[in-house]
């Protein structure tokens, strides 16, 4: 079922960052954009031939304003790893319509674990993955439901089926990231304790 996974990890986000960060402004953000993200999910917005789902049309604003904040020397860079993302997206999800022998292996976890690893090479800081792996996403998408007119193929720009493959993404990259930072504070914790042990 479609729509499930992106409910699922929303709502744990969502408790996550309520109940487990401090009380400040970032605090309040997350809480409220995943809160806006799940009310307007099962809302469209019809425009000419297009459907848009209007957490995809708040989803795009939020990626844009953070490439805002971004240097003009690094926006560069992330816009061209975004639009990689994007081309990847679009790659995986045709070759599932037109090698339906092989479409077992393009689930939403493969298309997912591909998007993190293109990212998690190419993009370092952790932040700046979420915005880059999201904004590839929303690029890809776009650009699908442009070739799916050309061809035919009725949808919403936003699915369901996109929202599961961008929440699983960007879960996976925030449990690797997480991973990530607590090896490194294993690390330096028993490098100190080394140190006060007179190891070298």
């Amino acid at each position: 079922m479609d729509g499930l996974l992106f409910f699922w990890i929303a709502w744990m986000f969502w408790g996550l960052v309520t109940f487990n960060f401090k009380k400040s402004f970032y605090r309040t953000y997350y809480a409220f954009v995943t809160l806006a993200l799940i009310a307007l999910s099962g809302e469209v917005l019809q425009i000419g031939w297009m459907a848009i789902n209007l957490a995809f049309l708040l989803l795009c604003l939020l990626c844009s304003a953070s490439f805002r904040a971004i240097s003009k020397r690094m926006m560069v860079h992330h816009v061209v790893i975004a639009l990689i993302i994007a081309l990847v997206y679009v790659s995986l999800l045709l070759f599932s319509i037109y090698d339906p022998v092989w479409e077992f292996l393009y689930t939403k976890y493969s298309i997912a674990f591909i998007l993190v690893i293109v990212a998690h090479f190419t993009v370092k800081t952790f932040s700046t993955r979420f915005s880059v792996l999201a904004m590839g996403a929303v690029q890809g998408e776009i650009l699908l439901a442009l070739l799916y007119h050309n061809l035919g193929i009725p949808g919403i720009v936003g699915s369901f089926h996109f929202f599961d493959v961008l929440a699983v993404t960007l879960g996976i990259s925030g449990i690797w990231g997480a991973f990530v930072r607590i090896t490194k504070s294993l690390e330096t914790f028993l490098h100190k304790t080394q140190e006060r042990r007179g190891y070298s």
